[in-house]
């Protein structure tokens, strides 16, 4: 889904430092590049014996292209 034009959410209220760390420390974090640059990330998390995905985001220029980790 995209956010309509001038809806965008505010990029500081994405999920914490720490807890995106903590993902990274479980290998739970993948992260999409593309030529050298961050293009988004997707931060899973355990949840008995099924795994959910905790928080995605994808900076605006680079949606819909395709990217993967």
């Amino acid at each position: 889904m995209l956010f309509p034009l001038g809806r965008l959410p505010d990029p500081d209220d994405v999920m914490p430092l720490e807890e995106l760390a903590k993902a990274q420390d479980n290998g739970l974090l993948l992260v999409a590049v593309w030529e050298g640059a961050i293009a988004g990330f997707a931060a899973l998390q355990v949840s008995g014996d099924r795994l959910h995905l905790a928080e995605m985001a994808v900076y605006p220029d680079y949606g819909r292209r395709g990217i993967d980790t």
